[in-house]
């Protein structure tokens, strides 16, 4: 919370700085296909070490799964992945998944819904389902870990929760030879503090600029004085 202190006229409030690095003064707008890159971005970072411990716990040795092959933020069916993209990961997001709320600074709180899926396929029925299963816890823990998403407090995330989970398995893929598909599916909301600002923007003294003229970057702010007194 803002601290304020009362000095002489003067009120003192120190504030979080919610400028992220290169932004405008139009402020931070946050769009689901930001939150889906954030993810998959923390999940290509992480996710390996991830299942690596996860091979460890099921006493598989490490390196006993493949690498994923294929990171993305694609909805597109199970059954157009060729066999040679998999292990895979897709991370989608349909959007906000409660009402957005606004605090008294006029900034916008987001949950978003994130729907993120391991597809793996085994040389067999049991070893698909085992591979899908054991990928999958890992990518459970590493989100429930990673409740920033390794970002900047600027970028304002503040919490992964977990929803759901579940598996399916799939018609064999194109020249799969029959191979089945396991499906790892998993539900979060991912909380973020920081989505947009009504009180940040140009202001009457900056008139909007031509397209290949933009707003310098905002500068950070750390400290705001207020005058206070009788009218």
């Amino acid at each position: 919370m803002a601290q304020i202190k009362q000095t002489t006229g003067v009120v003192e409030t120190e504030l979080a700085n919610w400028i992220v690095p290169g932004h405008s003064i139009f402020g931070r707008n946050l769009s689901k296909k930001r939150v889906e890159m954030d993810v998959l971005d923390y999940l290509k970072e992480w996710l390996p070490s991830y299942i690596s411990e996860q091979e460890q716990q099921e006493e598989l040795g490490r390196g006993f799964y493949p690498e994923i092959v294929s990171w993305t933020r694609t909805n597109q069916d199970i059954e157009k992945f060729p066999e040679d993209s998999l292990p895979a990961v897709v991370v989608v997001s349909p959007g906000m998944a409660e009402e957005p709320k606004k605090d008294g600074r006029g900034i916008y709180r987001v949950k978003w819904t994130i729907i993120l899926g391991i597809i793996f396929s085994g040389n067999d029925y049991e070893s698909t389902m085992d591979g899908a299963s054991d990928i999958t816890a890992a990518a459970r823990l590493c989100m429930l870990q990673g409740q920033t998403l390794n970002k900047s407090v600027g970028y304002g995330y503040r919490g992964v929760d977990l929803i759901a989970e579940r598996f399916d398995d799939s018609p064999p893929l194109a020249g799969g030879m029959n191979r089945t598909v396991g499906v790892g599916s998993l539900l979060f909301t991912v909380d973020s503090a920081n989505v947009v600002s009504v009180n940040a923007g140009p202001t009457q003294e900056h008139p909007f600029p031509d397209h290949d003229t933009p707003y310098p970057p905002a500068e950070p702010v750390d400290t705001v004085n207020i005058e206070v007194g009788a009218p």
